[in-house]
């Protein structure tokens, strides 16, 4: 419940990687970090912050039950924008529990039916389990430390289940999109140089025919310029040795392609893009 840390994931990676502040985020994190819905303080956020900010007991007696009531009500339909809202308001719907006629079990329930609906709306981040590190420690009462194992669970499940779905967003571009593609994995910075993610160990092999095919010429040189800068260029690419097999894969499906009506596509890839890939690997090999 004590809010002494706000934490904001576009500085964070600018202190720590150098990464550039991207405005339009920046912006959306201070809408969600203050409740922001359509321009407006959203109704549970702010029902809640009567709580947190004004103090409980500036409620009127005949206030304070349907505003408990209407407090359960926002956390059961999963209305809080964010994970730690769940938490704030456990202690004054658990704290209160006798007033509301609910046991606390059911009452934790209920949060956490909320927090699973609000899981499915949110994308994981650095920035909930960094949250959830830093207030623990304010949440003694033995529901809600439940409710914080519970949220950490269920963040390793959707952040296992986000890794896949980025996989396979990433495997479209790279068939339907390689500019995009490229330039998702392209350095933020390039004064300062932080490791690169590994991706192309989880690109299924198969597609990469199909890729291929769809690729244009400049893309193609899109492509070369950044197998030099992600693995050949001063750079971590030690920590990427495991996308050795799929740049192998690489090397042979384009030595293969074969399509007279991509002429200046077919003299790239001979040219290019298959030395640029050989030197990758050479360079990832050496490690």
């Amino acid at each position: 419940m004590n809010e002494q840390y706000i934490y904001f994931e576009q500085i964070y990676c600018l202190i720590t990687a150098g990464k550039a502040i991207d405005d339009a985020t920046f912006l959306s994190e201070l809408d969600e970090i203050y409740k922001v819905k359509d321009g407006v303080v959203d109704p549970s956020e702010e029902l809640l912050s009567k709580f947190l900010r004004n103090g409980y007991w500036n409620f009127e007696d005949n206030e304070f039950k349907p505003a408990l009531n209407q407090l359960l009500e926002y956390a059961e339909k999963g209305e809080f924008l964010d994970l730690l809202s769940y938490l704030n308001a456990g202690v004054y719907l658990i704290g209160f529990q006798e007033i509301l006629g609910e046991s606390k079990d059911a009452i934790t329930q209920k949060l956490k039916s909320g927090i699973t609906k609000t899981l499915g709306t949110v994308k994981t981040t650095t920035a909930a389990n960094i949250q959830l590190d830093m207030i623990s420690g304010n949440f003694q009462e033995e529901n809600l430390k439940s409710l914080i194992t519970y949220i950490k669970e269920q963040l390793k499940l959707k952040e296992a289940d986000d890794k896949i779905e980025e996989v396979k967003r990433m495997e479209h571009l790279f068939i339907n999109n390689l500019s995009e593609f490229v330039k998702e994995l392209l350095p933020e910075s390039s004064n300062i140089r932080t490791p690169d993610a590994l991706l192309f160990d989880k690109i299924k092999i198969e597609i990469i025919d199909q890729a291929i095919a769809l690729w244009k010429p400049n893309q193609i040189m899109e492509l070369t310029s950044l197998f030099q800068i992600r693995y050949i260029d001063p750079s971590f690419a030690d920590r990427l040795t495991d996308e050795i097999p799929f740049l192998k894969a690489l090397k042979q499906n384009l030595e293969n392609f074969k399509d007279e009506q991509k002429p200046l596509s077919l003299h790239l890839i001979k040219t290019q893009l298959i030395p640029k890939v050989e030197m990758s690997i050479a360079k990832l090999s050496s490690f």
